[in-house]
């Protein structure tokens, strides 16, 4: 088993984080749940309890992170039956990948990722914590992991690497 997905997804984005110290990963962490909560369109309350402890630099407690625990569970389960839905309605559109990018079932998706990028953020380890709330932001975000880069190098103050 891969420890950091992100290994997988993204290997010059995650050595990149393998030299960064906890603070630094902290705030990397912080800033690509934001950037996924952005392009996601996702706002709720435990998600926002959640990015103030993490901004003031201290752990996120149990019961917030049991809310959000709840939270991803809840948007994935919608997520779900979204798909089942369509799929239901139309089964080669998403058996051919012409499913519509702003499908209700597509959306709920990537507010589930999102969310999950910020419970992952929310890990002890800071590394753990930055590389997998990083994978969920790319999700998140559409799939980008250009944007998510991005988001890193600015977090870090360094210039990306074409």
């Amino acid at each position: 088993m891969v420890k950091y997905r992100l290994r997988l997804t993204e290997p010059k984005l995650l050595n990149i984080l393998l030299a960064q110290n906890p603070d630094r990963l902290r705030k990397v962490a912080i800033e690509v749940c934001k950037f996924a909560l952005e392009r996601s369109d996702l706002s709720s309350p435990p998600v926002e309890e959640a990015i103030a402890f993490l901004e003031k630099g201290q752990p996120v407690p149990g019961h917030v992170t049991a809310d959000l625990e709840d939270l991803v569970d809840r948007l994935d389960g919608q997520y779900f039956d979204l798909k089942d839905a369509a799929e239901a309605a139309d089964p080669q559109a998403i058996a051919l990948r012409r499913d519509d990018p702003n499908a209700p079932w597509h959306l709920m998706f990537h507010k589930a990722r999102s969310a999950a990028s910020v419970l992952f953020a929310c890990e002890e380890d800071p590394l753990f914590a930055a590389a997998e709330a990083a994978d969920e932001a790319r999700v998140a975000a559409h799939d980008d992991p250009d944007g998510v880069t991005k988001v890193v190098m600015a977090a870090l103050g360094l210039v990306p690497q074409p």
